[in-house]
């Protein structure tokens, strides 16, 4: 079975390249991490979740006092400038969840990784930062990939669209794209 689930999922991302970047080499200074931003992490992580290899749950996070807040901006902050994390953290147990489908195709299985809630905090923060910079580099007629935003408007301007066209029997094309993962 590791070896099936071993296969599938390297042969899913083996087409996958991406441009590694050197932030100290590049230039690129990361903004430091602050309280209000691990606060609003703290805030957006699921209480009822497995945790990870150290047996701390995210309920122990639940009412942070503002100590144990400013260490994790600290040592957030340490993290991202070094672009380096702990080692502990480099590790997790990773768990398939079964959906719906039959139980014999692997493909309808969810992997999910159980990380120390530290590390959930961090990929949080990251997670934040980066949401906030795609959206802000969406186009507004990009309000699919927004979030907040639906397709109504979106579908109702090409349906007018295509009634405008054909009452004025003007061309006109469409074309429309649909990628899988």
């Amino acid at each position: 079975m590791e070896k099936v689930i071993y296969d599938y999922y390297s042969d899913l991302d083996s087409h996958v390249h991406l441009r590694l970047c050197y932030l100290k080499e590049d230039g690129c200074v990361i903004p430091s991490v602050p309280p209000s931003e691990v606060r609003h992490a703290i805030k957006s992580v699921k209480i009822l979740t497995a945790p990870g290899r150290e047996r701390i749950g995210p309920e122990h996070l639940k009412n942070p006092q503002p100590a144990l807040v400013n260490t994790l901006a600290r040592l957030f902050t340490r993290y991202l400038s070094e672009c380096k994390a702990s080692n502990r953290w480099k590790t997790s147990r990773a768990v398939l969840l079964y959906k719906i489908g039959d139980p014999q195709d692997i493909s309808i299985y969810r992997p999910i990784c159980l990380l120390s809630v530290v590390c959930q905090l961090l990929t949080r923060v990251i997670l934040n930062r980066i949401e906030r910079t795609l959206d802000e580099g969406l186009l507004c007629e990009q309000p699919g990939f927004r979030k907040g935003f639906g397709m109504i408007e979106p579908v109702h301007t090409v349906t007018r669209l295509v009634e405008v066209s054909r009452e004025y029997k003007m061309p006109l094309c469409l074309m429309s794209i649909d990628l899988k993962k």
